[in-house]
């Protein structure tokens, strides 16, 4: 093989795996309760929650039904150096309203309206 085709190989390799880097992040939380995100109700279970930096979208998805959302950020906070997912609490509900992911910015949802409180879910990778 020519010694331009290998750069060039060597080079889309290091593009493709770069930016799928930069592109998502994600975090896995096991929420111990019902919640709400953007209007969908989703139960207690093991959540995944994928960032993608390009169309500032957040994809959730319970890991053993598959069920799950998409969400647009509604701002960016600073960022936290570990994974973190914050709920807004109104009476019984829950509404997802916080996500960080270390290393990023973190992100503000739609959340509750109102006086509530806040419960934080610890999360790994």
């Amino acid at each position: 093989m020519k010694k331009s085709t290998l750069v060039t190989l060597a080079v889309v390799f290091t593009v493709v795996v770069w930016g799928s880097f930069a592109y998502a992040e994600s975090i896995v939380a096991d929420i111990q309760f019902p919640f709400k995100a953007a209007g969908t109700e989703l139960t207690a279970g093991k959540y995944r929650f994928e960032e993608d930096l390009k169309s500032e979208m957040l994809k959730l998805r319970n890991e053993e039904t598959g069920k799950g959302a998409l969400l647009p950020f509604a701002t960016r906070l600073s960022q936290r150096d570990e994974a973190l997912v914050v709920f807004d609490k109104q009476g019984e509900q829950y509404y997802l309203s916080e996500v960080y992911m270390p290393g990023i910015d973190g992100i503000e949802l739609k959340a509750a309206t109102g006086k509530h409180t806040h419960v934080k879910v610890k999360a790994g990778k």
